[in-house]
């Protein structure tokens, strides 16, 4: 299985919310950044709480203008009564053959007993600038990803696709990522940004 990476493209696909509605893809591709956050299970502690995270600073995104996804392999029904549950106010969807998670080569962890818990940020464009990959680092999911957003939405490189990073932004891009205290101003939200420890995580440079 091979596994998408920075630089590639949001592959095409279409799964069922939580709502039965089936989501395509290709209707949000060009119209906003988006987050596509793959967890394994409904209701388990772990993904619960990353779940939960995402709903509560879920406005961040949207002033932002990035759309959250959550995917992972249980039925509609049960995605359906885990966001009610939890009052998550994002797409779901149902990726019951795990088509999906094949498609974008998401790694399973414990030697293949669990499913994996990765993160992906794509433009406007539908290319992949930035991918987290951690089981237990719940929160760190949808701290990295806003980070990124925030980052796009100020540098002014959301509508351009970043093709390529000028030497400036690829230093402010590190600076961003290894110290934010150091540039917390760019941002009011900075309190969704200080997380301590290096991330385990790609993104471009």
């Amino acid at each position: 299985m091979k596994s998408l990476k920075v630089g590639d493209m949001i592959p095409e696909f279409s799964l069922p919310d939580q709502n039965g509605n089936i989501f395509h893809i290709r209707d949000v591709i060009g119209k906003k950044q988006l987050v596509i956050f793959f967890y394994p299970q409904d209701g388990s502690l772990y993904c619960t709480r990353e779940a939960c995270y995402f709903r509560d600073i879920s406005d961040v995104f949207d002033e932002n203008d990035a759309l959250v996804i959550g995917i992972s392999g249980q039925s509609v029904e049960s995605h359906k009564e885990f966001a009610e549950m939890n009052r998550l106010n994002y797409t779901l969807l149902s990726d019951k053959n795990d088509e999906v998670r094949k498609l974008f080569g998401v790694p399973p962890d414990m030697f293949g007993l669990i499913a994996g818990r990765v993160t992906y940020v794509a433009d406007r464009s539908g290319r992949i600038v930035y991918i987290f990959n951690s089981q237990t680092k719940v929160q760190k999911h949808a701290d990295e990803a806003l980070k990124i957003i925030l980052l796009l939405r100020k540098k002014g490189m959301a509508a351009t696709g970043l093709p390529f990073l000028s030497s400036y932004n690829q230093t402010l891009l590190f600076f961003y990522l290894e110290f934010p205290f150091v540039v917390s101003t760019f941002t009011p939200r900075n309190k969704f940004l200080n997380r301590n420890g290096r991330r385990p995580c790609e993104y471009i440079i």
